[in-house]
């Protein structure tokens, strides 16, 4: 029988890198958007969240970003069909899922994790190295639970990667797709 609660409880923190975005000065306008590094106790945290949302979709970190973002939106998808379940706590899920989502735009894409700042959606999110691009991996996948959707997850991650290519726009931290 599928135990989403069991594998939850007992995840390990994954062992590999925290990618985080490289550090940018802060604007000298007061109200120009800006990020900074983690702090310790959310990189904490956020290692211990990616390896739940592992556990959930019973894959390994070592697996490559692409497999992990399509098994992560396969298992949205069997969520959706009634094939799998989430957590007790359906939120706790969704953070762990958005966790493992957001840690395989990093391996995958280049992007870094970062406290955003100063936007319409400050918090924990992931940055291109360039800082033209953002994304909160975690309301990508509350929209993909919403929808039933998991393509979303590998829609987003091509969109990013699409994103990537096109010619250096000026501007930082622009959001791109479903999280915006």
């Amino acid at each position: 029988m599928d135990d989403p609660d069991a594998r939850f409880e007992a995840a390990e923190p994954i062992a590999g890198p925290l990618p985080q975005a490289p550090p940018r000065r802060k604007p000298s306008n007061p109200r120009a958007p800006y990020h900074h590094a983690l702090l310790t106790e959310h990189e904490e945290e956020l290692a211990l969240s990616i390896g739940q949302g592992l556990a959930l979709i019973e894959r390994s970190e070592a697996d490559s970003p692409d497999a992990l973002v399509r098994a992560l939106a396969g298992y949205i998808d069997a969520v959706s069909a009634g094939k799998r379940r989430l957590t007790e706590d359906p939120s706790d899920a969704a953070l762990a899922l958005g966790c493992a989502f957001g840690q395989q735009i990093c391996r995958g894409l280049g992007f870094g994790w970062a406290h955003l700042r100063r936007t319409r959606m400050p918090g924990i999110v992931v940055i291109s190295p360039d800082f033209r691009f953002v994304s909160g991996p975690r309301s990508v996948v509350d929209a993909a639970l919403a929808s039933g959707d998991g393509e979303l997850l590998v829609h987003h991650y091509a969109e990013l990667r699409e994103a990537l290519r096109a010619p250096a726009e000026p501007g930082f931290y622009r959001r791109v797709l479903r999280d915006g």
